[in-house]
């Protein structure tokens, strides 16, 4: 639109500020905030506990066989699996004689298939 068309109704129109705008962008303004605060602390990223157990310090041996080995820990492991519980038991004594397990407690479990 160029100035010389322009009518000083229409300067007065395009510059007076409505009161109503003021008050629309305010609310729009204010809903984003409470729209982002919102957000925020519902997603934000939560510190770990200050409560966290550590474990005891390890004590590394090595005489016969490294070993490490913590105070009142008990350590599973699973040694073999077998399909026959009759197998499985007949094995248990070479297990048990066998090097690694000689100072150590090994135990036959019997798992029910599923």
């Amino acid at each position: 639109m160029s100035t010389a068309n322009a009518t000083p109704a229409a300067d007065e129109a395009f510059t007076r500020s409505d009161p109503l705008k003021w008050v629309i962008a305010v609310a729009v303004l204010l809903a984003i905030v409470t729209a982002t605060s919102c957000l925020y602390f519902r997603f934000k990223v939560q510190p770990l506990p200050r409560m966290i157990v550590v474990p005891a310090a390890a004590e590394v041996r090595i005489d016969r066989k490294a070993s490490v080995r913590y105070r009142n820990a008990v350590f599973v492991t699973r040694v073999a699996t077998f399909r026959d519980e009759l197998f499985a038991y007949l094995m248990y004594q070479p297990y048990k004689s066998s090097t690694p397990f000689l100072d150590d407690e090994l135990l036959l479990r019997y798992a029910a298939k599923k």
